[in-house]
């Protein structure tokens, strides 16, 4: 906390308060990405932040690049290496794997523990629509025998049964899937594997194979 308020000159809100109003964010089904700066003044709190993002399924960022503050203050004082911030680099998938072995012994402490139908945008603010006035979540619904739904008297109500239909569906553990390490390259859904249900081992063997290298050239940079 101390940290926090002498950096922002903020003694009004606490880190917590922020805290808490990110874990309502993801609640409410909105993507949240939390992205810091890693500098001479963050250095010896990254690795709590990481820890903590990755404890309650959200996603991680950090880069080590310096700006000047609003008022033109040069900030290159600040500057961590990049020799040293690969290193942070290394620690954090350290700590990101530490977090899922977690995860996979507690399920509610981490969405990434068993992936789930629908982990994506669809349904929050994203869809198709056709010349018929059909509207589905997204195009890998539209190419399938998914179902659509029909806007030509209220887009209103198409839109309310489509995020119906999408919150039972959220609620669903998709096949093959479980404590990927891999998972933040992964963009499986259940209509993917739907339109590849009759090879589906094969496919999905194929496409965790594609992630984990992504994963380990990610991991090696």
């Amino acid at each position: 906390k101390q940290q926090f308020s002498s950096v922002t000159q903020n003694y009004q809100i606490s880190p917590k308060k922020i805290m808490d109003n990110i874990l309502l964010l993801k609640d409410n089904g909105i993507n949240v990405t939390v992205q810091t700066p890693i500098n001479t003044v963050t250095i010896d709190e990254y690795e709590d932040m990481a820890s903590w993002c990755y404890e309650h399924g959200i996603v991680y960022k950090s880069n080590n690049d310096i700006t000047n503050s609003y008022f033109g203050e040069d900030r290159q004082k600040l500057y961590v290496d990049d020799n040293e911030f690969n290193k942070i680099k290394s620690r954090l998938n350290f700590v990101e794997e530490e977090k899922l072995e977690l995860c996979q012994t507690s399920v509610t402490h981490c969405n990434h523990a068993q992936k789930k139908h629908f982990d994506c945008i669809s349904g929050k603010h994203t869809f198709a629509i056709s010349y018929n006035q059909h509207i589905r979540p997204c195009f890998n619904i539209w190419e399938t025998d998914g179902p659509w739904f029909d806007a030509s008297l209220s887009m209103s109500d198409a839109l309310d049964e489509m995020k119906a239909y999408l919150a039972k569906k959220k609620l669903e553990i998709i096949t093959y899937c479980k404590g990927c390490v891999a998972h933040r390259f992964c963009s499986e859904c259940m209509m993917t594997q739907n339109r590849n249900r009759d090879r589906l081992k094969d496919y999905m063997d194929d496409v965790c194979a594609k992630n984990m290298r992504l994963y380990l050239e990610d991991k090696n940079l």
